[in-house]
């Protein structure tokens, strides 16, 4: 263990680069490996009370990880805008969250993911650069660059159609709900999903790969007749603007993501009146972590009391998530996954947040940012994505594995 250069005791950092850039790839497993759980868990319980649990998880992680190695300088180093920074990162990171999973439900994965990556990666890098100044710019936005190849790669082998399946009919381009690529699927769930009467607690979500509006158009297609070719011109314009609207949803989202890690590095770049004793990451995300379960819960009573219609039958316990609902109708294994889940993210992010001390946010947290290629490796091991899939689209899928190989090799170099 390392204490930072300080005559007062500090929270832990590590000891060199090649431990901080350790931990960014551990952080970078964990973003990729914590929708396994969230995968796991489809079918067994609503996403709401398992949003809670994930929430909950980061909580506890952030709590237990501050208590073992991150109580000194806690106070000392914590300002009043670092709080404040810290609260917003917070409702920040939980709204970006939700509308990544309203606006795939609306665009459909292959939109979202490429858009919302992209935004991240440009946005969020360029600024933590802008701010800190500490990394090589060529080689870090070389990285980058690789990152929006594998992005590209990614997206190329989703629009491949797939094999022939058999049935004697052409190749489709649908695939397999089970199947859908981990490094897309990670945030959805299927039609209705987000349904306020929160009253059906058993109700379970499950994976979909097509959008809710394609599910309406199906369903709103009616007969062959004037009135049904009428909802089916109806239903595709309804579709193109829920499209619209889920496109500016993602970028509002892809916005979200980017800047909570910008609130960190502003907050640690103001605090300059202290020199013996900078803000402590510890402190930073442990409040993040306390405003996002707060902020969570309370959208949870919101979206329940937005349930409530003329004529329903029932109190206001039956439509909304009661302390009561969330303690006793959650089965204990999607409570023991969402929490895990949320431990597992929790601490990859706290763990970029403290490389970030040592290399620089704009290494640690870009370098966490290519978890795509630790989703896919899970999604080819663990869920079989690849059966069905062209030779094309296999070939797209390495070109994305190399190129983020390269990404983070040009990341770790730009550490200063």
């Amino acid at each position: 263990m390392n204490l930072t250069n300080s005559t007062i005791p500090q929270w832990w950092v590590p000891e060199s680069d090649s431990t901080a850039i350790g931990l960014s790839l551990f952080a970078m497993v964990a973003w990729g490996s914590w929708a396994n759980l969230l995968k796991l868990n489809s079918g067994v319980t609503r996403f709401e009370f398992f949003f809670l649990d994930y929430q909950l998880g980061a909580f506890l992680v952030s709590l237990l990880l501050t208590l073992l190695l991150g109580t000194g300088g806690f106070s000392e180093g914590l300002s009043v805008g670092r709080f404040f920074a810290a609260v917003v990162a917070g409702i920040v990171n939980t709204l970006g969250t939700l509308l990544v999973m309203a606006s795939v439900e609306l665009s459909g994965m292959t939109v979202v993911f490429p858009v919302v990556v992209g935004i991240e990666m440009i946005i969020g890098t360029t600024f933590l650069w802008l701010i800190e100044r500490k990394e090589s710019p060529g080689l870090l936005f070389t990285g980058v660059a690789c990152a929006m190849a594998a992005v590209s790669f990614d997206y190329l082998s989703h629009q491949e159609p797939m094999e022939d399946d058999g049935l004697g009919g052409t190749a489709t381009r649908r695939r397999r709900s089970e199947n859908n690529s981990m490094s897309y699927t990670t945030l959805v769930v299927s039609d209705g999903d987000f349904s306020p009467d929160l009253s059906e607690l058993s109700r379970p979500y499950s994976f979909s790969a097509s959008s809710s509006s394609g599910t309406r158009g199906r369903r709103a297609s009616g007969g062959l007749g004037t009135a049904g070719r009428f909802s089916c011109c109806v239903t595709v314009f309804d579709g193109m603007a829920a499209k619209s609207r889920g496109l500016m949803l993602c970028v509002v989202a892809a916005v979200f993501f980017s800047l909570w890690p910008v609130l960190d590095a502003l907050s640690l770049k103001n605090n300059e009146s202290g020199p013996t004793v900078s803000a402590s990451p510890y402190a930073f995300f442990l409040i993040f972590r306390i405003a996002a379960l707060a902020f969570t819960w309370c959208i949870s009573q919101w979206m329940g009391q937005l349930g409530k219609r003329d004529g329903d039958e029932g109190g206001a316990s039956d439509m909304s998530v009661t302390f009561s609902n969330y303690l006793y109708e959650i089965p204990r294994k999607s409570r023991c996954l969402g929490v895990t889940a949320g431990f597992v993210w929790g601490c990859g992010t706290l763990f970029s947040l403290i490389s970030g001390e040592v290399v620089g946010l704009g290494v640690s947290v870009t370098m966490t940012r290519c978890s795509p290629l630790v989703a896919t490796f899970w999604g080819v091991v663990m869920w079989n994505e690849t059966e069905g899939m062209t030779a094309r689209a296999k070939l797209y899928l390495i070109g994305m594995v190399m190129s983020y190989c390269f990404a983070i090799m040009f990341i770790a170099l730009a550490a200063p």
